[in-house]
């Protein structure tokens, strides 16, 4: 379960809330705030207590990650550039 064998934590050691989602092979940590703050770095530990459904546990392992910023960036528009005509 999320907080026992999978854990998100951010720089200042705090536990982020977060969702553990799991379908078949695969699992998802996700934090109940929209957007995990950008250039924190967060560490996802897994204790060697996660097991899968047959039973076989996994080794600990612990990732961390920097997140960038992926706000919508919003850029001026080129002015138009004026057309030329010759004569």
């Amino acid at each position: 379960t999320y907080g026992d064998s999978v854990t998100l934590t951010s720089s200042g050691g705090d536990t982020v809330d977060a969702t553990l989602l799991i379908d078949g092979a695969y699992m998802t940590v996700d934090p109940d705030a929209e957007y995990l703050n950008a250039g924190e770095t967060y560490t996802l530990d897994i204790t060697a207590d996660l097991a899968s459904t047959y039973g076989e546990t996994f080794g600990a392992e612990s990732y961390m990650f920097t997140p960038k910023d992926s706000s919508k960036v919003i850029r001026p528009a080129s002015p138009a550039s004026p057309s030329t005509r010759y004569r």
